[in-house]
């Protein structure tokens, strides 16, 4: 139940909307590429697309990095990678190789100036860029080698979901503090589908951070059924001795494994890994003893992406006589405290060149700084091979070590509450660009607030009740508890706090238009102020009418009882089903909740008694209680009357006086 609690409470995060006149995306796509000539052979080609839109959303330029992994029989000479239209076996794309020899089993990366390039005012290439974004089954890839030109190697294109999670592990807390290892693991799961759907391939990079107090040998990195890190191995690493560091603490670096159906065991763990991470955990090992191993339960992250726009003109001084601009997304995961800090981060930068002749990149750094000024060093971003550019339209991306501990800890905390402060600056060889992480130095509006179940008729609200906030300029930074852990929910993320009468709210989501809350449950019924704080200042006073209780049913989030399956017109309820209602806004418990505290799962927290309708007849009430999960839910257990009537039919609940939002229900 509580990822249907999730999917009802925390709306999807996405980029924020509107702040810029150019946007950057990076879908990612999958090809795993065979050749009759070698049939124990394979190749796997990962495309990650920079795509840069104009204000409008139409596609203005792209690129895309190009990474080989490969498991070969016999060596082979690259030459180029090229995308087909499926139709006519025309070449609409390619990156071309510098005659790169590979064999046995590894990986390879296209270099800067080989990527796929579409650039501004490139119709043709526009076009083709444009219809594989909208239709990449139509199209399939080939590999080019100098013993095979004509692409010896070839292979259909998925559509690859990318999700990335972590785990503070450590080892055996009965060891000495101090010599106590630690890490912060991260497993990023890669799910390419086919046109149908279908999971057809899958793969996982391990990677990571860690603190030994010497020198070790990791002899094992696996993932292991089971929250404690002792349950049996599922997938591992292909590590068997490997040397940390001379000091012990050092980023491990990224180690690639492949999940094909064929292994159809690891590959059904690895979709029950990315749907339920808290069943599973991760290892790392030195050696067998226990203060070489560190164990952590695997945990979801959240997302937080930066649109970037990098210009010659931001740099200060201005350079006299080189004008250039690029964009860039950066996207950072986290892990979160209960009070909302962040515990350890990983960031991922995707870079879309765009320089007007030839250069090298010199530097990349992050500065603190606001626009106008210069500001100190805060990291340094170094990449292998040195970054050159064409000249043209040239995409890169690269992943940072994580951030778990010390200054640069420190440096994602105040960057996510003050982003306005840092700024990303690029030197090359002939002038530098520049863009700051956030120009958002306005106060926050506050337009309207609703009950979370967003039903415009639910504008009175409750105690204890989820509520959402609408307005402009809510937050610098959005993000969401995905990767939160605690048993209080935060008063502030990401410097956003919201007051209610004289007490804080507790925040689910805040994003700069949106703001997902649980209200105090010491309101008392009447009118309240409400104001937020976006780290700039206070918003304007929004005036909120409170009552004892005020339900507000979440629509869809209706259940059988009897398999959890949700209600739909394709899974219709029927006379005599038990039905889980989920809503918001019943108002305090029996016995009393406190605000932001995750429900006891050992105890029963009831409601007011409720009164339910369905189709008009009077439907029994089983039990009305606080839901398990996030705060601020609640569910309703009743049986479908019969004579109640089919198709999609209205359901009403009631308590005392106060009726909620009608909600459909279909019905059999």
């Amino acid at each position: 139940m509580h990822k249907v609690l999730l999917a009802i409470v925390i709306l999807a995060w996405g980029a924020v909307p509107g702040l810029f006149a150019q946007t950057a995306e990076v879908p990612f796509f999958w090809a795993y590429l065979r050749s009759p000539a070698q049939p124990e052979s394979w190749v796997v080609a990962d495309l990650r697309v920079h795509v840069l839109r104009d204000a409008s959303g139409a596609l203005d330029s792209g690129g895309s990095c190009v990474r080989l992994r490969y498991n070969l029989h016999d060596p082979m000479t690259l030459t180029a990678l090229r995308i087909h239209r499926a139709t006519d076996g025309s070449v609409v794309l390619q990156a071309k190789f510098p005659s790169t020899v590979v064999r046995g089993a590894g990986s390879v990366m296209a270099a800067l100036n080989d990527k796929i390039q579409v650039r501004r005012g490139d119709r043709q290439a526009q076009e083709a860029l444009r219809r594989f974004l909208e239709d990449p089954f139509g199209h399939y890839v080939t590999l080019a080698t100098q013993e095979q030109p004509e692409g010896g190697f070839r292979g259909p294109i998925w559509k690859t979901e990318y999700t990335v999670l972590m785990s503070l592990a450590s080892a055996d807390p009965a060891i000495p503090a101090d010599q106590r290892a630690r890490a912060a693991l991260e497993i990023d799961a890669f799910l390419a589908r086919d046109s149908s759907g279908k999971v057809v391939f899958g793969e996982v990079l391990f990677q990571g951070t860690y603190h030994y107090a010497a020198q070790v040998t990791f002899t094992g990195l696996h993932l292991r059924a089971g929250p404690n890190g002792t349950g049996p191995i599922v997938i591992s690493a292909p590590i068997t001795s490997v040397a940390s560091t001379a000091t012990g603490s050092g980023d491990l670096a990224g180690v690639f494994t492949q999940v094909l159906p064929e292994n159809e065991a690891a590959f059904r763990t690895l979709q029950e890994i990315v749907r339920a991470p808290e069943n599973f955990s991760v290892t790392l090992e030195a050696g067998t003893q226990p203060e070489g191993i560190v164990r952590g339960r695997l945990r979801r992250t959240d997302r937080m992406a930066f649109q970037l726009q990098f210009n010659a003109r931001n740099v200060v001084p201005p350079p006299a006589n080189w004008e250039t601009w690029s964009a860039a997304v950066q996207t950072f995961f986290t892990l979160r405290r209960e009070d909302g800090s962040v515990a350890a981060a990983t960031w991922l930068i995707h870079l879309l060149f765009r320089f007007p002749e030839p250069c090298e990149v010199l530097t990349l750094q992050v500065r603190k700084g606001r626009a106008g000024t210069n500001g100190p060093v805060v990291h340094e971003i170094s990449s292998t091979p040195t970054l050159a550019s064409t000249g043209h339209y040239d995409s890169a991306g690269f992943r940072l070590q994580h951030f778990d501990e010390g200054d640069l800890n420190n440096f994602i905390n105040d960057l996510v509450e003050r982003p306005e402060e840092y700024y990303m600056e690029a030197s090359t060889d002939k002038g530098a660009v520049r863009a700051q992480f956030s120009t958002m130095t306005q106060l926050p509006v506050v337009d309207t607030v609703l009950s979370a179940n967003l039903d415009l008729a639910s504008r009175t609200l409750a105690p204890g009740g989820l509520i959402s906030i609408f307005g402009r300029n809510l937050a610098k930074v959005g993000t969401d508890l995905s990767g939160w852990e605690g048993t209080v929910t935060p008063e502030s993320l990401n410097s956003v706090a919201v007051g209610a009468g004289p007490h804080r709210a507790r925040l689910l989501y805040v994003s700069p238009t949106q703001i997902n809350a649980q209200l105090p449950f010491e309101l008392a019924p009447g009118t309240h102020a409400l104001a937020v704080n976006n780290g700039n200042g206070m918003s304007n006073i929004f005036a909120i009418p409170v009552a004892a209780v005020a339900p507000a049913v979440f629509s869809g989030a209706i259940l059988k009882r009897a398999d959890n399956s949700l209600v739909t017109a394709a899974n219709p309820a029927q006379a005599g089903d038990v039905l889980v209602v989920y809503l918001t806004g019943m108002g305090q418990t029996t016995p009393a909740l406190a605000t932001g505290r995750l429900v006891d799962p050992a105890r029963m927290f009831s409601t007011v008694a409720v009164t339910a309708t369905v189709g008009g007849k009077d439907a029994e009430v089983l039990s009305s209680t606080a839901a398990l999960g996030f705060p601020g839910v609640y569910q309703v257990a009743l049986r479908v009357p019969a004579g109640a009537g089919t198709g999609n039919i209205p359901l009403v609940l009631k308590a005392g006086t106060a009726s909620s939002n009608t909600v459909s229900v279909a019905v059999r």
